[in-house]
């Protein structure tokens, strides 16, 4: 199985850690993933216990309330099942990795072998399913992550049409509304990626960028968006826009969040070229560099005066 090299305890849970609470012990706004993934391997509560919480945070936040986001297009059937899965295999084998029963939403244009649609946020390709799983998806699950469900988008990733759509706007989802703003501009196009993880919808999803739109919804949004060099990350499995430029990036609330994800995500992949040719740039633990003053060793930082 694909492992994070940040290592993890290898705790043998008992099942029975499950505290079975409507109310989570944490806040699912502001928790990250490798809070998360230290209280799991704690036995602090389980993935089952986790799932349920973030189900219920979309069911509560998403399409109600005087200010619904529209950030999930729609949730995976199986998670509950999967997570149980997960929770056994902890308790007999330990972690597969620093993901293991995390709950992760996928963008709407990434492929998911399951239950779910895979539509772009288009009415046209209602009732579509795939037969294998994104590349990165499939890493994603062989690391242990759950994918929770899907993240709405701007249709067709903003190539719907010539005149430019509202950013965050699909017919299959409705409009993306920022967590934060009344009718702000939740830019896009992985809007839904972006808002759910600021809302706490999940521990962390994967957007898409041909230009902007991993970074732009992030940056609105106050999460971290990380758009990989072309070829770090394959985009078999993904409908594209530009062969040349398109990327699918880990986004999360803090830094440490996006590299562990980015450390599961990023491979070789036959299916996509590209992924060969970027191969003596990679990094197996991108989580090393934010070890102390190391990480930030040798770099330039600046700052955008007012006004700038």
């Amino acid at each position: 199985p694909i492992t994070s090299t940040t290592s993890l305890p290898i705790a043998h849970c008992p099942i029975s850690c499950s505290i079975h609470t409507h109310l989570p012990p944490i806040d699912l706004v502001t928790v990250s993933i490798s809070s998360l993934a230290r209280d799991l391997s704690n036995c602090r509560y389980s993935s089952t216990d986790l799932v349920r919480w973030y189900l219920m945070r979309i069911d509560a936040v998403n399409r109600r309330g005087s200010h619904p986001l529209y950030a999930v297009i729609e949730t995976n059937p199986d998670a509950l099942t999967i997570a149980n899965m997960l929770d056994q295999e902890r308790q007999i084998t330990g972690p597969r990795s620093s993901l293991h029963g995390i709950p992760i939403l996928v963008k709407d244009n990434t492929a998911t072998n399951d239950k779910m649609q895979t539509t772009a946020g288009s009415l046209a390709l209602i009732g579509a399913r795939v037969g294998r799983d994104a590349h990165v998806v499939d890493r994603l699950r062989r690391a242990g992550a759950i994918i929770l469900g899907k993240a709405s988008l701007s249709e067709w990733s903003n190539f719907r049409s010539l005149n430019k759509s509202r950013e965050g706007w699909s017919a299959r989802g409705g409009p993306v509304n920022s967590a934060y703003v009344a009718n702000g501009d939740p830019l896009g196009s992985s809007s839904g990626t972006a808002v759910a993880v600021s809302a706490g919808l999940c521990a962390g999803g994967l957007g898409t960028e041909t230009a902007g739109s991993i970074v732009a919804p992030s940056s609105v949004a106050s999460i971290v968006g990380l758009k990989p060099t072309v070829g770090l990350t394959s985009r078999s499995g993904v409908i594209p826009i530009s062969r040349f430029h398109d990327s699918i990036g880990p986004m999360g609330r803090t830094v440490e969040d996006v590299a562990l994800m980015l450390e599961i995500m990023q491979g070789i992949d036959a299916r996509d070229e590209a992924t060969q040719q970027v191969n003596a740039t990679r990094h197996a633990n991108y989580s090393q560099f934010l070890r102390g003053v190391e990480g930030l060793r040798g770099l330039r930082l600046g700052i955008v005066g007012q006004g700038a």
